[in-house]
């Protein structure tokens, strides 16, 4: 089977990585997987690489027409399945109009709520265009549902590759001066400035604290003069983008979630997997089914800065309590969101669409 998964290259985040991850788990059970990235990304482009996964980028900031015809032309050849990855305009019109093979649109966001012509000429084409529709979380799902999608929808729950090592096993460094991190992208809808608030709120109790927010976006700058107006310069750290995440997971003690709709919530796993637990407000939202709460995570209600600030220095004070969150968190983390369950639940799809089954429900 060959599979072309169709991919905005920017902005990189959480929809590239599971992209690239999914592909090449794909290659290693024997599928052909190949990306075709819209516009130029280095970040992309290495993760590609390092996973080794067939590309091709069409290459500038903007739709032009020597780019409609080379992904008119990639497309059109005989792939057994195209999987096009969030909601580009222009490239998912060339699909339709290139349309030889089952397309399955994967959501990695919710529907967009505006009425806007580009956003009603989007929702048009995706319902002559999409087959399948893969949701990456069953609140994602369900809002795909109402939008009207006449296609069938399912969720996969997205994934995160395992370290080679052992399960992690670490304790805050310091309770005087623990600190508190998140990765992302630095936009408005990530969190950040809710991150703000909680950082504010802990300092004010535990004043050796120390803040990291990693990433790159349109609202760094607003975000560090935010935080110089709030007197915080000295203890909040912007790394700018990280390659190894690794390395920037080691020198954090809790990792704060704080967006206020997030369709599913990778970095919370990222954290996860290399042994730090998650502080995390509860939002309704595609997030909280990472959660099991009281098990997992320490939570509190979207925006009750006080009380997420209060269970996150709890968590760092209390070694017992850490040791517990981190160790049922991997282990749920390496039951529900393996790269092989992602993996099958996506073929289950596939085998729907080619025919070699006849119902891919339920898959969770």
């Amino acid at each position: 089977m060959t599979v072309l998964h169709v991919v905005p290259a920017r902005p990189f985040g959480g929809m590239q990585r599971i992209a690239a991850l999914l592909a090449a788990a794909q290659r290693r059970s024997g599928l052909d997987a190949h990306v075709l990235a819209i516009y130029d990304s280095v970040e992309f482009l290495d993760l590609l690489e390092r996973y080794d996964v067939p590309h091709i980028f069409l290459h500038g900031s903007c739709p032009n027409f020597r780019a409609v015809r080379h992904c008119h032309e990639v497309l059109a050849r005989d792939w057994s399945v195209v999987h096009v990855h969030g909601g580009l305009l222009w490239s998912n019109t060339v699909a339709l109009f290139a349309k030889r093979s089952p397309v399955v649109y994967h959501a990695h966001n919710y529907p967009p709520l505006d009425r806007s012509l580009k956003t009603r000429v989007l929702n048009r084409v995706n319902r002559s265009l999409v087959d399948v529709v893969i949701a990456v979380s069953k609140d994602v799902a369900r809002a795909w549902r109402v939008a009207g999608l006449d296609s069938a929808v399912e969720c996969v729950y997205n994934a995160v590759d395992l370290p080679n090592a052992a399960k992690p096993d670490r304790l805050p460094r310091s309770t005087d001066s623990p600190v508190f991190g998140m990765a992302t992208r630095l936009a408005k809808d990530k969190g950040i400035f809710e991150f703000l608030d909680v950082a504010e709120a802990i300092h004010a109790q535990r004043s050796g604290a120390r803040f990291v927010i990693a990433g790159e976006g349109p609202e760094r700058s607003k975000l560090e003069e935010e935080t110089n107006r709030r007197g915080l310069s000295g203890v909040f750290f912007f790394p700018g983008y990280i390659r190894d995440l690794d390395a920037f997971w080691s020198g954090i003690d809790i990792a704060l979630f704080t967006a206020a709709k997030e369709p599913f919530g990778l970095r919370i796993l990222e954290a996860i997997v290399r042994g730090v637990p998650v502080a995390a407000y509860l939002t309704g939202a595609g997030s909280d089914e990472i959660l099991c709460l009281g098990l997992t995570a320490v939570t509190a209600k979207y925006g009750d800065v006080p009380s997420l600030a209060e269970n996150s220095l709890a968590l760092c004070d209390d070694a017992s309590l850490y040791k517990q969150i981190t160790d049922a968190a991997y282990d749920d983390v390496s039951a529900r969101f393996s790269t092989a369950a992602m993996r099958d639940g996506v073929a289950r799809m596939y085998d729907w669409l080619t025919g070699s089954v006849t119902n891919p429900s339920p898959l969770f």
